[in-house]
């Protein structure tokens, strides 16, 4: 009887000894794993930290309004409020474009207005309106019809013979909507030139694009049609700027043209390059010299600030792609290692 009881206290503490190793065990496990965690939290957040340093980094103005990380969807990129620096335009709730400014090209309508101090309507049913610097506005109606007010320079306002307008300085204007083309999602204008994505995928542009080496001083040329020429098919959104367009496709591939003189279309370098040529594949979104779409600006304010020029970067072409990395190309970029400044942009030829 006590030899028994002996061997159940022997067993016993044969089976509390086992416990208390598998308990250690398990407690050192815990502990390895904790420190293994944090070890890799460290070198993520080192790794970021050098990452981060590497990156050129650009002003932007308002970031929700570049809907960076959602899905594509044509009318976040809509453009409700934009001021030329000559004028300020509006379409509130009810789509209603309203505007105020200078007139001197009738882009807000009756010519004899020629000083617009105060908001006036413009336009019914609109959903999307662009400006250019250079005397003539653009807007799109929720029926798809594109229609224009300003100079009719190269052609832009589609005058032809017979068509009524209005002489201003020896120029001439158009001061009442004008129908500049049907079928229409989406349009942006130039300094002097309009592009068109139409409901098939179809990209039409027309007006002139400056493409010379302004850079250097040498002499000016340009692409210029004076009527809607078709350059692409299968396209999802169009943009375009002073001297540059883009076009981007179903595909996710990125198609620029234009003003090509420090690679601002991506490629290589040349002067200009004349017809829509392919880039990059996976691009979410294209913007020229500045990440914006809507102005923050009111009706009390129809001059641009200066401070609205510090997101501004000459000759430079940004892009979202898919994975939601932002990409830049052109003067204001020449690598990672590029000039710092405080949106994240990798530096480099987009087509590397």
């Amino acid at each position: 009887m006590v030899q028994g009881n002996r061997e159940d206290n022997n067993n016993k503490i044969v089976t509390l000894k086992i416990i208390f190793y598998i308990i250690s065990i398990i407690i050192l496990i815990c502990v390895a794993v904790v420190l293994l965690v944090s070890i890799i939290k460290d070198s993520k957040k080192a790794d970021l930290q050098t990452v981060e340093a590497e990156l050129a980094v650009y002003y932007v103005e308002d970031i929700e309004d570049l809907h960076i990380g959602e899905e594509f969807d044509l009318e976040n990129y809509y453009i409700k409020n934009k001021n030329s620096g000559q004028c300020y335009y509006h379409i509130d709730e009810d789509n209603i474009l309203w505007g105020c400014g200078s007139n001197s090209s009738g882009v807000l309508g009756d010519i004899e207005k020629n000083e617009v101090k105060e908001l006036i309507e413009v336009a019914k049913n609109v959903i999307h309106m662009d400006c250019s610097e250079d005397d003539f506005m653009i807007f799109l109606t929720e029926s798809g019809e594109l229609y224009g007010l300003g100079e009719n320079k190269f052609g832009l306002m589609r005058l032809e013979q017979g068509d009524e307008y209005k002489v201003v300085d020896g120029k001439a204007v158009v001061d009442s909507p004008r129908l500049l083309m049907e079928n229409v999602v989406y349009a942006r204008c130039g300094k002097e030139s309009i592009v068109v994505l139409k409901e098939d995928g179809s990209v039409w542009w027309w007006g002139e694009l400056n493409t010379g080496v302004i850079l250097t001083g040498s002499e000016m040329s340009g692409l210029r049609f004076q009527k809607p020429t078709k350059v692409l098919e299968d396209a999802v959104f169009v943009t375009a700027n002073r001297a540059n367009m883009a076009a981007i496709k179903k595909d996710g591939s990125l198609w620029t043209w234009g003003h090509n003189s420090v690679g601002n279309c991506g490629t290589e370098i040349k002067n200009y390059i004349e017809n829509p040529k392919k880039v990059v594949d996976d691009v979410k979104m294209v913007w020229f010299e500045s990440m914006e779409f809507n102005y923050s600006q009111t009706e009390n304010i129809q001059f641009i600030p200066d401070e609205k020029y510090k997101i501004e970067y000459d000759f430079t072409t940004f892009v979202e792609k898919k994975d939601n990395s932002i990409w830049a190309c052109g003067m204001n970029v020449s690598g990672k290692d590029s000039e710092i400044r405080k949106i994240d942009a990798y530096g480099d030829v987009l087509c590397s």
